[in-house]
């Protein structure tokens, strides 16, 4: 049964649950919500930061499978071999906005309800999905920064993921994706502030 994991619901647009038994085809599902999931995976099966994928949730009961589509938020390196994945989910119907329900707190799709997707149009089973992010969200999500950041918190965020990730400093060459990664998220947030700054100035 999935249980609640409290530290991830003061960030999240919805619950999230821990899971036990729940996979799909890139790996094993370490915690689960109506709007998104973490997962493990092996470092060549990992899909890219931005990616759109689509994926079946299978619960460990086999009680049935759950098909899902959601963007790849963020990748990150989970040891030297093993990659952790946050999706945020799109573009869900009603029918599996109520299974996600049921998997997310019971762990089965078990005791999941019918639900009529063409009659329950217009309803708020949407209300609780994280929207689609932004390019701005990935890549505050891929420094691990607030949208409040100031240039400096970004500048010394990208600085410690930089000597972390760096190539020649980490001696991975599995590491320079990462590396491009937050280096392009750092490049733009700057630009981003720096646009800001001089509108205000000029405004001024």
């Amino acid at each position: 049964m999935a249980l609640p994991w409290s530290k991830s619901n003061q960030r999240r647009s919805a619950p999230r649950y821990r899971t036990d038994g729940l996979a799909c085809e890139l790996g094993e599902i370490l915690d689960l919500s109506t709007s998104g999931m973490r997962l493990r995976c092996d470092a060549g099966r990992a899909c890219q930061t931005g990616e759109l994928v689509t994926l079946t949730l299978q619960p460990g009961d086999g009680s049935g499978t759950l098909r899902i589509t959601g963007h790849a938020v963020w990748v990150k390196r989970c040891g030297l071999r093993q990659r952790e994945i946050g999706v945020s989910f799109v573009n869900v119907r009603p029918s599996v906005a109520a299974s996600l329900e049921t998997l997310t707190t019971t762990g089965s799709l078990r005791d999941a309800p019918q639900v009529d997707d063409a009659t329950a149009q217009g309803t708020d089973w949407q209300a609780d999905f994280a929207p689609e992010p932004t390019a701005a969200e990935e890549h505050r999500e891929a420094l691990g920064v607030s949208a409040q950041a100031t240039l400096p918190e970004i500048q010394s965020a990208y600085r410690q993921l930089a000597r972390r990730y760096h190539p020649d400093q980490s001696g991975d060459a599995g590491t320079e994706a990462d590396f491009i990664r937050i280096t392009r998220a750092y490049e733009a947030l700057k630009t981003a502030l720096d646009s800001r700054a001089t509108q205000q100035r000029r405004a001024g």
